[in-house]
């Protein structure tokens, strides 16, 4: 039996709003700087979002914020960390757990 596939048109059945990337970057940031001082800046246009903090890129489309976790797989491959833009706190909160653990 085949398995029931999602229309093309959602790419996933998500339990909350998706946000703007202007807005899920703003928030981010806002989070790094107030909540772990942090020092970040926010970059949007076209849909995407870019959030720079000391040597890590944050990005998001408004769905997820994606960043290089700082591993590689054995083909030599980055590894990425992946958060629902919708959730500014826990995405701050793994970006300077991972920031630390260096």
């Amino acid at each position: 039996m085949m398995p029931l596939l999602a229309p093309a048109s959602s790419r996933y059945s998500l339990p909350y709003e998706l946000l703007d990337a202007s807005t899920a970057a703003e928030q981010l940031r806002t989070q790094l700087t107030t909540v772990h001082r942090v020092n970040a800046t926010a970059h949007a246009g076209d849909g995407v979002a870019v959030v720079l903090i000391e040597n890590v890129t944050a990005w998001s489309d408004g769905e997820f914020w994606w960043w290089w976790s700082g591993r590689t797989r054995r083909d030599g491959r980055r590894v990425y960390a992946c958060c629902p833009a919708v959730n500014a706190a826990t995405a701050a909160r793994l970006i300077v757990q991972h920031l630390t653990s260096r």
